[in-house]
C-alpha cells in the first residue's frame, strides 16, 4: 500500500520514469499540489494488475488517479474516487493506454473527462465506466481531437457532465458489443 503522501509538485504516490509493475496493491489517499495524485508514468512503461487506485487528488492539475505519458496497461483493477481540478479525474492519458476487465468509477474532474481524459491512443475492453463526474464535458470519457478510442464489451452508465455525460468525442471512436 502506498498512501497518505503529499507532493508540493506532481506525483504524490509514485513518479515513474522507467518500468513499473503494480500488482495486487493499493495506491490511495495521496495528494499532489499539481498533477497526478496517485501515479505519474512519465515516458515509462506501467502495468497495473489486480490493484486499486483510489481517493487520490490532483489539486491544481490533471490525472487524479493516474497521469500517463508513456505506455500504460490496466487490467483487473479499479480506479475510483479520484479527483483532478482540471482533466482526467480517474486517468489522464497522453500516450498509449489499454484497459481491460476493470472498473473506472466515482472519479471527478473539474474540467473534462471525469473517468478518463484521452489525448492519446486508448483501447478499453470488458470494463465498467460508471458514476464519474466532469464539470464541463465527458463525464465517463473525453476523447480529444486527433486521437482514437476503441471500446469493446464495455458498459458506460450513470456518469454526469454539462455535455457528453457518457462520452464526449472529438476524435475517432469505434464501439463494438458495448
Amino acid at each position: 500500500t502506498i498512501s497518505g503522501n503529499i507532493s508540493s509538485g506532481d506525483a504524490a504516490g509514485v513518479y515513474s520514469h522507467g518500468l513499473l509493475t503494480v500488482s495486487d496493491s493499493t495506491i490511495s489517499g495521496n495528494t499532489a499540489t499539481l498533477s497526478s495524485g496517485g501515479v505519474y508514468n512519465f515516458l515509462g512503461t506501467l502495468s497495473v494488475v489486480s490493484s486499486t487506485i483510489k481517493a487520490n487528488t490532483a489539486l491544481n492539475g490533471s490525472g487524479g488517479g493516474i497521469l500517463n505519458n508513456g505506455i500504460l496497461t490496466l487490467s483487473n483493477s479499479s480506479v475510483s474516487g479520484n479527483t483532478a481540478s482540471q482533466n482526467g479525474g480517474g486517468i489522464f492519458n497522453n500516450a498509449i493506454l489499454t484497459v481491460s476487465n476493470s472498473t473506472i468509477s466515482g472519479n471527478m474532474a473539474g474540467g473534462n473527462g471525469g473517468g478518463i481524459y484521452d489525448a492519446g491512443v486508448l483501447s478499453i475492453t470488458s470494463t465498467l465506466i460508471s458514476a464519474n463526474t466532469a464539470g464541463n464535458s465527458g463525464g465517463g470519457l473525453e476523447v480529444k481531437s486527433g486521437v482514437s478510442l476503441t471500446l469493446s464489451s464495455t458498459t458506460i452508465t450513470g456518469n454526469t457532465a454539462k455535455n457528453g455525460a457518457g462520452i464526449e468525442n472529438h476524435g475517432t471512436l469505434t464501439i463494438t458489443n458495448s
